[in-house]
């Protein structure tokens, strides 16, 4: 059993204790004697207790010293500050290519490096970096959240109160959104996407906070009666009857999910391409669907990715915001609903991207590359295994599977078509222009072709990404995420996607009065079990302003709370709908007469309200005369 598989089982019972878990001493206790939901993993079969609690009690020696460590200790490599003065990432995007440059076939079954990966004669100095990334898997998440949260308090910038403690420091400053003019339906219908953008509550927050300075995102100011919510600005809903006491700032981050991830609506094409056949396909030009969900194929179908090819300097500029917003979210405790995958995480952690990681999200561009291999390969075996360099006739013909004309081009994720960079020794036959025209495919070039369209693939949202990270480097401390393994970061950043009931209902504090064993408060608990996973996260939103749940008890800034009703609602329950304070984390439920009803008007209340205390809407805020 390796030290990495028991650091991943030790987590779990970790994860276990956090959750109250304890029996006979729980957690590992229980595992040394095969007790416990965790006993029947098979890495744990045939090992004594003695020396399971051994390698834990190491694991525990290495975690204590390596927190004491860590701020001491760079996760920086050498390399990239060489790559960074060229790139502008603050960590280098690294493929692995099937077919490594100057190969004369496959790779290994041995773990690959990065040296293979860049190329021969590329130094890769020994560290203490590197040595510490590797033991990524053996640092527990407790340990590395520690640490993370120690650096983003040394890291914070001041922010001077006010004399008065119920009045907002003067760098804390309030940002008007129009939430009206930005609905979803009302974007979808306008045309022009510069248009579409400026009226979008991301495109209103770019034009409030695009001269800000980098120290002013790093703000993490906590006031008086605010529900515990760390923040950076304040926020003023024009034509909403709300104060921002912690709910409308949580909302805000939640709306630029949306907003970048709304690909439900047939947008009218502003500019037809036979490059980009199917127009736009989200709301805002930063992110697209991945081709498995554009296609329903294959896994991941709920992720998007950043848009490829050559970004605009707006898009930059938008995408740098974007990484900026992140880095707020994560210093005010915010997780963000972002479904986003591996070519993303993996970066953020210094990982590579290999023909897996596209796999992940386009199921078939990686189909097609093995089919290929397989046809050259049976094609090079009855012509005598001819090789890379084409140096015969015969080994430039095209194999009999690829009836249709292969050339040197590719589909990015967005469906525009590339043609992949033409190596020095293929020939244009016929003279064909090899700058406007792609080379065909052969047996001679066939690995070319096939390393190049993982690279071009697996990059091609490379400058999106330098972007973000350079938006997230200047709020948060980035150099410390390699510590963390690509799950753990996801999580960090994106939270919890399910909503755990339990966990919740642990969480919660019944006030007025309220008896947790009274019928209707059971009745409530059991209505958000029975509902589906979406209609939970609704439930979430309309309670807490927030669609992702904290992955642990401790980590809730504030407990759920369970109100008894007011007014009318006390003597004609039924009448009346359950009220939430999203910036209180509170939910006032009538004594409903019935499960039933309680369920039709917990549902009603969650899928109709679009807008803060509704009640008190100021009509004079410019959109609502077109409603």
């Amino acid at each position: 059993m390796s030290y990495a598989a028991l650091a991943s089982l030790l987590l779990q019972a970790h994860r276990e204790e956090q959750r109250g878990a304890r029996e006979d001493g729980g957690g590992i206790f229980r595992l040394a004697h095969g007790r416990g939901p965790l006993s029947d993993k098979p890495a744990l079969r045939g090992l004594s207790p003695h020396r399971l609690l051994a390698r834990a009690s190491l694991l525990r020696v290495l975690n204590q010293r390596l927190s004491r460590a860590l701020p001491f200790l760079s996760l920086a490599l050498p390399e990239q500050g060489w790559e960074r003065e060229q790139a502008g990432a603050s960590e280098p995007m690294v493929v692995e290519t099937t077919y490594p440059l100057g190969s004369t076939g496959p790779r290994g079954g041995g773990p690959q490096g990065l040296e293979r990966a860049q190329g021969p004669g590329v130094w890769q100095p020994a560290c203490t970096a590197r040595r510490l990334r590797a033991l990524r898997k053996l640092v527990l998440t407790s340990t590395k959240r520690t640490h993370w949260e120690t650096m983003l308090q040394a890291t914070t910038t001041p922010t001077p109160l006010h004399q008065d403690e119920y009045e907002d420091p003067r760098d804390i400053k309030t940002i008007k959104i129009n939430r009206v003019r930005a609905s979803a339906s009302r974007l979808a219908s306008i045309r022009n996407m510069n248009e579409r953008l400026r009226l979008s509550v991301f495109g209103q927050l770019h034009k409030e906070m695009r001269a800000w300075a980098h120290s002013s995102f790093r703000r993490a100011y906590l006031g008086k009666g605010h529900g515990g919510q760390k923040r950076a600005f304040k926020v003023r809903f024009l034509g909403e009857g709300v104060n921002d006491y912690g709910g409308p700032y949580r909302a805000i981050f939640e709306q630029v999910v949306d907003e970048l991830q709304d690909d439900r609506h047939l947008l009218p094409l502003s500019a037809p391409s036979r490059h980009r056949p199917g127009g736009e396909k989200c709301l805002l030009p930063l992110l697209v669907p991945c081709p498995n969900r554009a296609g329903a194929v294959g896994p991941n179908q709920d992720k998007f990715v950043f848009s490829p090819g050559p970004p605009s300097p707006l898009a930059l500029e938008l995408m740098q915001l974007l990484g900026k917003m992140v880095g707020m979210a994560l210093r005010h405790g915010l997780p963000m609903g972002l479904d986003l995958p591996a070519t993303v995480w993996r970066p953020l952690v210094g990982l590579p991207l290999q023909r897996d990681t596209l796999g992940s999200l386009d199921v078939l561009a990686v189909k097609n590359l093995e089919q290929v291999e397989r046809t050259a390969q049976v094609a090079e075996a009855r012509a005598g295994g001819a090789g890379p360099e084409g140096t015969t006739a015969s080994s430039s013909l095209v194999p009999e599977g690829w009836e249709e004309e292969l050339t040197f081009s590719t589909h990015l994720s967005d469906g525009s078509l590339v043609v992949l960079p033409h190596p020095p020794y293929l020939s244009a036959p016929g003279g064909v222009d090899l700058e406007k025209e792609p080379a065909r495919v052969t047996r001679a070039n066939w690995q070319e072709y096939v390393r190049l369209v993982e690279t071009v693939r697996l990059k091609e949202s490379a400058a999106m990404m330098g972007a973000f990270q350079e938006g997230m480097a200047a709020v948060v401390p980035q150099e410390l995420l390699p510590l963390f393994t690509e799950e753990e970061v996801e999580q960090l950043i994106c939270g919890v996607r399910e909503v755990d009931v339990e966990l919740l209902r642990k969480c919660t504090d019944y006030e007025d009065g309220v008896d947790p064993d009274a019928p209707h408060v059971k009745a409530f608990w059991e209505v958000l079990e029975e509902m589906q996973a979406e209609e939970r996260t609704d439930f979430l939103r309309f309670a807490w302003a927030r669609s992702r749940m904290p992955a642990s008890a401790k980590d809730f800034p504030m407990n759920f709370r369970l109100q008894g009703p007011q007014g009318g609602a006390k003597e004609k329950p039924d009448d009346y709908l359950p009220h939430a304070q999203t910036c209180f984390f509170s939910l006032s439920l009538p004594q409903y007469s019935s499960k039933e009803i309680l369920r039709e008007k917990l549902l009603l209340a969650i899928s109709n309200s679009p807008n803060m205390d509704a009640d008190v809407r100021l009509h004079t805020a410019e959109g609502w005369s077109e409603t």
